[in-house]
């Protein structure tokens, strides 16, 4: 049952110790975020100040002092959350890597179970017991270190000005799993000579001789100006 010298149980006790590692910076870091905007937050207050008493030099001075003690404070904040995230990011991969431990530990017992074949026996052998066991302890506290960490991925986003190595992973793997909509099918027929709508009729496209065109319009004097001059042609002189 041990693998490698150490028991799948020592295994499981040093992902929990270092659960509690990452649990701890966590915290840390969110106090100094807190603590980061806090102090923010006077420094523009005493700016605005500045600005509306400029007309008064002793109080401008004594607003002058307080803006220089948050800024080095402000400072000292942000060089602090630089380390402890690195802390931060150091411990999620030592956690990661006895997470994988772990995974290791429950595949090798779950080999060892199926080598074992089924129950020859009622009640089964005290080595399928032992296995069983092994391995609902190893389910039952990977669900709940994984809802933990779930949950500190959801509280601490908005603190967080980096985002952890844990979160990085958390969120490639909520990437994986959102897949895209499948696109629609593609027509089975196309016919691109079809068109939805009827072509305007066109005189060019039409078949056939040309049509003539309408005779001009005339006027009632023009008509029987035409046809006095057809009658005078025409007339016999007696």
């Amino acid at each position: 049952m041990i693998h490698n010298g150490v028991s799948p149980q020592a295994k499981l006790s040093r992902l929990c110790e270092q659960d509690k590692v990452v649990r701890t910076r966590e915290d840390k870091l969110q106090q100094l975020h807190r603590e980061k905007h806090t102090l923010e937050t006077a420094l523009l207050s005493a700016s605005q100040e500045i600005e509306m008493s400029a007309d008064n030099p002793a109080a401008v001075h004594s607003v002058i002092q307080q803006r220089d003690v948050l800024q080095s404070g402000l400072l000292s904040t942000c060089r602090e959350l630089a380390r402890v995230n690195t802390e931060l990011e150091r411990s999620w991969r030592e956690y990661e890597k006895l997470e994988g431990d772990v995974s290791l530990a429950k595949n090798n017992l779950l080999e060892q179970l199926e080598a074992l074949g089924s129950p020859q026996t009622e009640p089964p052998s005290h080595q399928h017991v032992h296995i069983q066991k092994e391995l609902w302890r190893i389910q039952d506290v990977m669900e709940a270190l994984n809802k933990n960490k779930a949950q500190r991925h959801t509280d601490t986003q908005g603190y967080y000005g980096s985002t952890p190595i844990s979160n990085k992973h958390n969120s490639e793997e909520e990437v994986e799993d959102l897949s895209a909509p499948p696109r629609p099918p593609l027509p089975q027929a196309y016919e691109p000579n079809t068109p939805a709508v009827p072509p305007f009729p066109s005189r060019v496209a039409s078949s056939g001789p040309p049509e003539p065109p309408p005779p001009p319009h005339r006027s009632p004097e023009d008509r029987d100006r035409k046809a006095g001059q057809r009658n005078g042609t025409h007339s016999v002189s007696c």
